[in-house]
């Protein structure tokens, strides 16, 4: 490529702010002597074409479509075959500067993926169409486009078939960043104007969605070892996990009939809190991640241990569960876990006087008695929780409490045994 053309192309580049995907290699003339869509022979009078989106050679009445692909370089109208055509004028259209056309662009895409038809869905990964759902969410300010992207991209994590694409594609940083995009939105103690009904239906669905694919993501072992790259990806599943609404602005939306409740944007920011922190409990199986969280400099394990105490119990079982998993770590980083304070909210878990917190939290009680059965097996870490006022009380009230459940009493007999092991 000339320098001509490399700055060119840069140009280009900027314009559509990085959106310029590699233009497809060719398929060589020799090789072929039928249409690739019709299968019809060719001959001296029945030429062969390339299509510039996917690079595969037709006939004229199968690439008789021009359309421009800025995406590819080709800002003038360029020959497309028949079946590349609809899904390059949707990627055309995403990266348009104009909002509604973005908008119909994005529908288009949403609308193929939402059909399942895993052979179009194939051909729409193949051919950018992945590519300009990521760029929806990293380029545009857009919260209804954001909600577009990320509805495709939850339904995509969906399919076992599809969900290792979205990371292959890079998608995940930009994930991360609406997550804190929408947190620091909605947080604010001042009455936001923007906090309308219609902005926080729209921000529930877009972290809802995030959730969704990174818990996929999260099941998934092979991939689930990619999900914490550097520091704002905890930073960012940690907020989502204690994502706060914000105030409601009350305003014209509130009356619209097409909106949910206020209650029911409410229990979809819950849900989506809850398949965070399950996502926590799936990354904290895998030694790497564990460390990261231990060393996490911004607070990371205050943050999970206050979770412990969320107002929604699903948050609290996996809070617990990965709690259990960070204290399988050796010795060096058993006590880590429990100093500054993290000793007392761990066993203020089991210190509940109602009787029917007790039961709401049973599973929550039966993680936080393993992760202290392994912490007790250190020294440091012993001293730590067996200073802890009326530990044994409640331990013993806890065993008295759940009499049949074996995972509690199993546990708690393993605490009392390793704190058997040490006699200061």
């Amino acid at each position: 490529m000339s320098t001509k053309q490399s700055s060119q192309r840069a140009h280009e580049s900027d314009a559509l702010d990085g959106f310029i995907l590699v233009r497809p290699v060719w398929v060589d003339d020799e090789t072929v002597k039928a249409c690739k869509g019709c299968e019809t022979s060719f001959t001296p009078l029945r030429r062969k074409h390339h299509c510039r989106q996917c690079g595969n050679i037709f006939c004229q009445e199968c690439t008789s479509k021009n359309i421009a692909l800025p995406q590819l370089g080709y800002l003038k109208p360029e020959r497309v075959c028949s079946g590349c055509f609809d899904i390059a004028y949707l990627i055309g259209y995403v990266i348009s500067n104009d909002k509604s056309t973005q908008t119909h662009g994005a529908r288009g895409l949403l609308d193929i993926v939402e059909r399942g038809n895993e052979q179009e869905i194939s051909y729409l990964i193949n051919n950018g169409g992945l590519d300009a759902l990521v760029y929806l969410c990293r380029a545009t300010q857009s919260c209804d486009l954001h909600l577009l992207g990320t509805t495709a991209l939850a339904s995509l994590a969906g399919n076992e078939s599809f969900k290792s694409y979205i990371i292959m594609k890079g998608s995940l940083p930009h994930l991360y960043q609406l997550i804190l995009l929408y947190y620091n939105k909605t947080v604010s103690e001042t009455l936001d104007l923007s906090n309308t009904l219609k902005f926080l239906d729209s921000v529930s669905s877009i972290i809802l969605n995030i959730a969704n694919v990174l818990y996929y993501l999260s099941t998934s072992g092979s991939l689930c070892q990619h999900m914490l790259a550097d520091d704002t990806a905890l930073d960012a599943i940690l907020k989502l996990a204690d994502f706060q609404l914000g105030t409601l602005y009350d305003d014209d939306s509130s009356e619209d009939d097409s909106l949910p409740s206020y209650e029911e944007i409410r229990l979809r920011v819950e849900l989506a809190r809850s398949l965070a922190a399950k996502t926590i409990s799936c990354l904290s199986t895998y030694p790497s991640h564990q460390l990261l969280i231990i060393e996490y400099p911004l607070d990371g394990l205050d943050r999970l241990m206050r979770l412990l105490h969320s107002n929604i119990y699903e948050v609290r079982k996996y809070a617990a569960k990965s709690i259990a998993y960070l204290s399988l770590r050796n010795d060096k980083y058993k006590s880590i876990l429990i100093k500054d304070g993290r000793a007392e909210l761990l066993t203020s878990l089991i210190s509940l006087e109602d009787e029917q917190l007790l039961k709401d939290n049973q599973v929550a009680i039966s993680h936080a008695c393993c992760a202290m059965a392994n912490l007790a097996t250190n020294a440091e870490s012993q001293q730590l929780l067996i200073h802890q006022p009326l530990l044994l009380s409640n331990l013993c009230r806890m065993v008295g409490y759940f009499l049949t459940d074996r995972e509690i009493q199993r546990h708690v007999a393993r605490l009392l045994a390793n704190f058997a092991l040490y006699g200061k």
